[in-house]
């Protein structure tokens, strides 16, 4: 891992997921939890995964939102900062 003088890390890997696609999605909470969507195809599997990484990118909860494994995309509400958002194929989910 290699700290430039900016504070960006580069040629490194923060964390390495295994299982799934992606990560296809990434939302960044008010106290620097990392959310990551681990998208998987209907046909594989029946729950969708959204992973929480600390800043070390240490995993620290699997969050399993039921009947929806096609994450496409997570964000976090303006105006509630605990209210996480995610988007489907087909759906919007308030998490």
């Amino acid at each position: 891992m290699v700290l430039h003088s900016s504070g960006v890390y580069h040629t490194s890997v923060f964390h390495q997921f295994s299982g799934r696609l992606g990560p296809t999605a990434l939302a960044v909470s008010q106290s620097g939890q990392i959310y990551a969507a681990r998208f998987d195809f209907m046909e594989v599997n029946q729950h969708g995964l959204i992973t929480v990484l600390n800043a070390d990118g240490t995993v620290e909860e699997e969050l399993l939102i039921n009947d929806c494994p096609e994450i496409t995309g997570l964000f976090f509400s303006k105006v509630q900062d605990d209210i996480l958002y995610a988007t489907s194929t087909n759906s919007l989910l308030k998490i």
